[in-house]
């Protein structure tokens, strides 16, 4: 019964220690990820009391390959080196492993005349005795490793220690594989982001090489109505949305005759109704675009007023989208603190009036009330032109 109950402890505190280093990485970011495998490696080193563990990986491109991609050594002696390869130094082993055969070796002077490399390689680095684990990935096209070396004295591994070690090691190069996965997500993501930025960048140059008095304006808007998000808590995918957004909000006025948009006088209500279809055109541009379907809706609502006072449906509150709301203030923050051919550029005191005089009626207090908070409290500054 000791025995029995020696065991259950020893199985409960593998599995713990394995599932607490597996979490570990799993959670790590991609500059942590390689530390958080050695420090599996080193506990796995000490649960199998041996000396040194070793994780080998094939890849796409040479699955049969196997070199070395992590090293814990708990001894002193000479260090495998970077980018070894189990073919060029162990080739009788590595037959065994492409065939998934596990290879314990007690005492690697008593390996067979044909694993002479092997013995030769293993003596050099001090191993008198081996484990290799045999482990797959990519719907075992790729082959990988698992070994433990003792150096300090000859090992036995028990049916149990090598059962242990089968799942550790499957499990481990799952969890790796899972990381590396999501590593190349994330660096999909961010190479599409850049396209998606570069895309937005060069549709907001168009608009604006039209107007050069309002070059730079859905720069700015997109840098205040991110801000006034941020401020809000919004999340960051929401955030992204806004920002680009921002940068789009007026492309519709890519149908508006130039010489409306730099008018220098008040615009006569037919001239003002030409520039009011720029939300509807906005739209349309936007809606068949890869962008997410809410920035073609904030295009299409940014002049929507709280109250419902603003074009084109005279949306009221909550029927309004949130981005909507905070480019519209972001909007008329800008503009009026910019220069136009009709009227000098406001100063910020009194762009914040026209924000708090409008908030609840014009605009949603939540975004003015982040907004003031930006200026007066934060010391959010518009970036000039």
């Amino acid at each position: 019964m000791k025995d029995q109950n020696t065991n259950v402890s020893s199985i409960i505190e593998f599995d713990t220690m394995l599932a607490t280093h597996l979490a570990n990485i799993v959670s790590s970011s991609s500059d942590d990820i390689d530390v958080e495998i050695i420090e599996a490696l080193r506990e796995l080193c000490r649960y199998f009391d041996s000396d040194r563990s070793a994780l080998w990986q094939g890849s796409e491109d040479n699955p049969d390959l196997m070199t070395l991609t992590h090293l814990c050594t708990l001894d002193e002696i000479p260090p495998v080196p970077e980018a070894a390869t189990t073919n060029e130094f162990f080739p009788w082993i590595t037959q065994q492993l492409l065939m998934g055969q596990m290879v314990v070796i007690p005492d690697v002077n008593k390996l067979p005349a044909e694993a002479k490399v092997d013995r030769d390689s293993l003596l050099y680095y001090g191993d008198k005795s081996t484990l290799a684990i045999p482990i797959t990935k990519r719907n075992r096209a790729i082959h990988c490793a698992l070994s433990f070396a003792g150096t300090s004295r000859l090992l036995h591994w028990s049916d149990d220690h090598i059962n242990r070690g089968r799942l550790a090691a499957q499990t481990l190069i799952n969890v790796i594989e899972l990381k590396q996965t999501e590593a190349n997500l994330q660096a999909n993501n961010k190479r599409l982001r850049r396209t998606v930025n570069g895309t937005v960048m060069a549709l907001s140059a168009v608009m604006e090489s039209r107007d050069p008095y309002t070059a730079g304006h859905q720069r700015r808007v997109a840098e205040v109505a991110s801000a006034i998000a941020t401020e809000m808590g919004l999340p960051q995918e929401q955030i992204e949305e806004i920002r680009v957004a921002g940068y789009l909000h007026d492309i519709g006025k890519i149908s508006v005759p130039a010489e409306l948009l730099s008018k220098p006088g008040r615009l006569k209500p037919l001239e003002m109704l030409l520039i009011q279809v720029h939300c509807q055109t906005g739209y349309d541009i936007l809606k068949n675009c890869e962008f997410d379907s809410l920035i073609a809706e904030i295009a299409f609502q940014h002049h929507e007023r709280f109250d419902g006072s603003g074009y084109p449906n005279h949306l009221v509150g909550k029927d309004i989208s949130p981005g909507a709301l905070i480019i519209a203030v972001a909007d008329v923050v800008e503009a009026m603190s910019s220069h136009r051919p009709y009227r000098a550029a406001q100063s910020i005191d009194k762009v914040l009036d026209e924000i708090t005089s409008g908030r609840g009626i014009r605009y949603a207090p939540t975004v003015v009330d982040a907004c003031l908070r930006l200026f007066r409290e934060r010391g959010y500054v518009l970036v000039a032109r």
